[in-house]
C-alpha cells in the first residue's frame, strides 16, 4: 500500500495528477467537487495500488463533494466535519474512513452514506454528532465510540466500547469481543444477522428487535458469560438460541420462529408468542415481578416453572397453554387467571 504522507503545505495540482496534502485538508470549493480517485489513485501514472491519505482534520465545506473510488482510505487523526457530499463508486475496493491517534474527536456525517468506518485509538473516543449510515462495516478496535443520533450499519464489530445515545440498526451481524462492551443506554437496537458476544452488553431498559429475513443465531462465548436483554422482540424468520436466554421484561414473538435449541429461557415480564416456538425439551422460567403479567402461546412448552421475584403476582392467560412434561408453580403469591 502506498501512503501519501504529510507535506508542508496544501496544494492541489494536475501535474501528473497528484495531490499534496499537509496536516489539514480543508475543502471549500463551491459548486465544485474533488474527485479523490484522480487525486489519489493516480498518484503515479496507471497505478491501481491502494493509496491512503493521512490528515489531522478533514472538513468538507458547503456545496462541496468528495468522491472516494478505487482502493482509497482516509486516516483522520483529529476531527472529521462534513457539510457537503461524500460519494463513492464501490465499497468492494475498501473505501475506508479511519480514526486513529489519541484524544476525543468529533465526526459529523451530514447524512452521507459511508463504506467502512474504523476506530483505532489508544486513548479518547469518537462521537458522531448526527445520523450515521455505513453501508459496509463499523469496527471499533480501540477507543470509545458513541452515536448521538440514529445509526445504521452492515456489520458491527465491538472490540472496545460502544455507547448508544440514539437507536441503532444493524443490517448484518453484531460481534462483541471479549474486550468489547456495548452500552445501549435505553436505546433500541434492531439486528438482521447474528448476535455473537464474548464481552459485555448493558441494555439499560432498551429493546432488541431481531428482524432478519433468514435464520439468525444468538451465541455467547465464555463460561461465566450471561447475556441479558431488557426486552426482546422477534419479527424475523427464525432465531436459533446457542445459549440460555435471559429477558428482564417482555419477550415477544410477533412473527417467525423462536427455537430454544435445548437452551433454557428466563423472563420476568410478559410472554407473547403470536407465531412459533420450538422448545427442544428446554425449560421456560417465568420469574414474574409483582403486579399483573400476560401469557400468550401458540405452540407447547416442555417444562415451565412459574415463580415470583417481588410481591403478589397475577398471570393472565390470553390463550390456551399446553405443557408437554412438567409445570412447577413455586410457593408464592401467584394467581393464574384465564382470560
Amino acid at each position: 500500500m502506498k501512503k501519501l504522507e504529510k507535506f508542508e503545505k496544501f496544494v492541489v495540482r494536475k501535474i501528473n495528477r497528484k495531490v499534496l496534502i499537509d496536516k489539514t485538508l480543508t475543502i471549500f470549493m463551491a459548486n465544485l467537487g474533488l474527485d479523490v480517485s484522480k487525486a489519489i489513485t493516480l498518484t503515479t501514472t496507471g497505478t491501481s495500488e491502494a493509496v491512503t491519505i493521512i490528515v489531522d482534520r478533514l472538513t468538507i465545506g458547503d456545496s462541496t463533494s468528495v468522491l472516494l473510488s478505487g482502493q482509497t482510505s482516509i486516516l483522520v487523526t483529529e476531527d472529521f466535519i462534513n457539510n457537503g457530499i461524500v460519494r463513492y463508486t464501490s465499497c468492494t475496493s475498501h473505501a475506508i474512513i479511519n480514526f486513529l491517534q489519541t484524544g476525543d474527536m468529533t465526526f459529523k456525517s451530514n447524512n452521507a452514506e459511508f463504506c467502512n468506518l474504523v476506530i483505532d485509538k489508544s486513548d479518547g473516543g469518537i462521537t458522531v454528532s448526527d445520523t450515521l449510515n455505513i453501508s459496509g462495516n463499523i469496527t471499533v478496535l480501540n477507543g470509545d465510540f458513541a452515536n448521538s443520533a440514529s445509526l445504521t450499519t452492515g456489520t458491527m464489530i465491538v472490540n472496545d466500547t460502544w455507547n448508544l445515545n440514539g437507536p441503532a440498526c444493524i443490517c448484518q451481524n453484531l460481534t462483541i469481543t471479549e474486550k468489547g462492551s456495548l452500552n445501549a443506554q435505553g436505546h433500541a437496537i434492531s439486528i438482521a444477522g447474528n448476535w455473537t458476544t464474548a464481552g459485555d452488553f448493558i441494555p439499560d431498559n432498551n429493546i432488541v428487535i431481531f428482524n432478519g429475513l433468514s435464520e439468525q443465531n444468538l451465541s455467547i462465548y465464555g463460561a461465566s458469560r450471561q447475556l441479558t436483554f431488557a426486552s426482546l422482540k422477534l419479527n424475523c424468520s427464525y432465531l436459533n438460541l446457542q445459549a440460555p436466554l435471559f429477558v428482564e421484561h417482555d419477550l415477544q414473538v410477533l412473527s417467525g420462529t423462536l427455537d430454544a435449541n435445548g437452551h433454557d429461557i428466563f423472563t420476568s415480564g410478559n410472554w407473547k408468542n403470536e407465531d412459533h416456538f420450538f422448545h427442544s425439551e428446554s425449560d421456560v422460567y417465568l420469574n414474574a415481578a409483582s403486579g399483573e403479567h400476560t401469557l400468550r402461546q401458540t405452540d407447547s412448552f416442555y417444562n415451565m416453572t412459574i415463580g415470583v421475584t417481588g410481591g403478589r403476582t397475577t398471570i393472565r392467560l390470553l390463550s390456551s397453554v399446553t405443557i408437554e412434561n412438567q409445570l412447577n408453580i413455586l410457593p408464592h403469591n401467584i394467581s393464574l387467571i384465564n382470560n
